[in-house]
């Protein structure tokens, strides 16, 4: 499968396996077909608790 996104950034990292291309992309929310979870507000204030 082979899709475009516009590339905003980049960055090249070096780890003990080897090189790791860090690539950040713009996408359109309704071509995501995943939907992000950054919690609950309740479970922040439980954890600061």
């Amino acid at each position: 499968m082979e899709e475009r996104a516009p590339i905003l950034a980049a960055r090249n990292v070096e780890t003990e396996e080897g090189h790791v291309l860090l690539l950040w992309c713009r996408r359109r929310p309704e071509d995501i077909d995943e939907e992000l979870d950054f919690g609950d507000e309740n479970d922040q204030e439980e954890d600061e608790s």
